[in-house]
């Protein structure tokens, strides 16, 4: 698992080892948790592939779960959003085992794939990681737009993986979180829309949990036999005060 040292990531670790799973974590931070970890950064290609043959040569199951926001570098974000994950997904694809499952922390910023067909095939049409940053740096992005193309790409690239894997009974879905109380969740007010997710969180009643999020992960790693190529929406509903227009971007809700 990638990103399990804080948030969500954490929430999932100990779910699993709780569970009795046996959890290895790639982050740049040792978790509190008492789990081997592997040093890894992956805005660094060379930083992932040493993990990756630090790992063990049969593996269960892979989240990714790290992820940066929109605060940062666009060629940053989509390089640890997108290209990272699915660079060790295929370093790891080999050492996956018959009815396992993979599971990627996508955005419900990422819902919005499919109208933005043109600009994520582009993104996804450079099949290496060195491609890819090379692309994103040349694109010169914002954070936020770079943050939401990471994420579409990330959704889209995951039904994709569902369809290449089924040969080999291998599920691979996303999980699209709203806002949830995080360390990076300031992050999100300072990129994105603060007004919006001010009126999520009073119209929801709250922001989201990384126990919300986990609970989907962990259903989705070990449970859901039937769910593939699905992007969950975990939201608490702010999707649906969106399509209802109880909710609309650019006004004001603090």
């Amino acid at each position: 698992m990638t990103g399990g040292s804080s948030g969500m990531g954490a929430a999932v670790v100990e779910r699993l080892v709780g569970a009795g799973r046996e959890v290895v974590v790639l982050d740049r931070v040792v978790p509190a948790a008492e789990v081997p970890c592997i040093r890894c950064d992956l805005s660094d290609v060379t930083s992932i592939d040493d993990a990756v043959a630090a790992l063990p040569t049969t593996l269960a199951g892979l989240c990714n779960i790290a992820g940066l926001p929109g605060t940062k570098e666009g060629h940053e974000v989509l390089a640890v959003n997108t290209f990272a994950p699915r660079h060790l997904t295929q370093r790891l694809l080999p050492r996956l085992s018959e009815g396992s499952a993979i599971v990627n922390l996508s955005s419900t910023l990422g819902v919005g794939w499919a109208a933005n067909r043109l600009a994520v095939d582009e993104a996804l049409e450079h099949t290496t990681f060195e491609q890819g940053v090379a692309w994103a740096q040349k694109e010169r992005l914002d954070g936020s737009t770079a943050y939401r193309l990471s994420k579409q790409a990330l959704t889209f690239w995951t039904k994709q993986l569902a369809v290449d894997l089924m040969p080999r009974h291998i599920r691979a879905n996303s999980v699209s979180p709203g806002p949830v109380t995080t360390p990076i969740l300031k992050a999100f007010y300072d990129s994105a829309d603060p007004d919006l997710l001010e009126g999520f969180r009073t119209g929801i009643g709250r922001h989201g949990t990384p126990d919300d999020i986990a609970e989907v992960v962990i259903f989705l790693l070990d449970e859901a036999g039937w769910i593939n190529g699905a992007d969950i929406v975990v939201d608490g509903g702010a999707e649906a005060l969106l399509d209802t227009a109880a909710l609309r971007p650019g006004e004001k809700y603090a």
